[in-house]
């Protein structure tokens, strides 16, 4: 499965992204740090290929959905969108490069990802989780027309339901 929108590309990763995966995880480590988990130590690039064809057999197999995201017009790295479908509700979560925030691209992906997931029949909610201080990612959500949901914790449940 591949989304296209205006300015975006959304595929599933292939082991020639490791490279840019790599370079993105170092170059954004101290932007993604606070938001997301990641290991003490950055994974190799080796690690991170071994990552990307468990991506790939998850996606195949209609299990998990882990999308490269990358720029129309000229195939650069902008970061990743990561769908997990549960019953009939899927999780969405996503991440830019440091250098690709700002621009409205996780508005544009999230958006395009959440329209596909909610043509599955059997999907009837959307949830993005995300910190109760990442103040861009519940900006993102509130503007796709998520509403904030639950709180536990330090963690925010945004959901968008399916209209009847």
């Amino acid at each position: 499965m591949e989304i296209s929108t205006p300015r975006l590309t959304l595929r599933a990763f292939g082991s020639a992204d490791a490279p840019a995966l790599h370079r993105a995880f170092i170059e954004s480590e101290v932007h993604l740090r606070p938001w997301i988990r990641l290991p003490d130590a950055l994974p190799s690039l080796e690690t991170l290929e071994a990552r990307l064809a468990r991506f790939q057999a998850w996606f195949r197999a209609d299990e998990r959905y882990h999308f490269a995201v990358v720029r129309r017009a000229c195939g650069s790295f902008v970061g990743s969108v990561i769908l997990c479908p549960d019953r009939d509700e899927m999780d969405l979560s996503y991440w830019l490069r440091h250098d690709q925030t700002g621009q409205g691209f996780a508005m544009e992906a999230v958006g395009a990802v959440g329209e596909v997931a909610l043509r599955r029949p059997q999907t009837r909610r959307l949830n993005i989780f995300c910190q109760r201080h990442n103040f861009r990612s519940a900006r993102v959500a509130a503007r796709l027309g998520f509403v904030r949901a639950a709180e536990a914790g330090n963690i925010v449940r945004w959901e968008l339901t399916r209209p009847s």
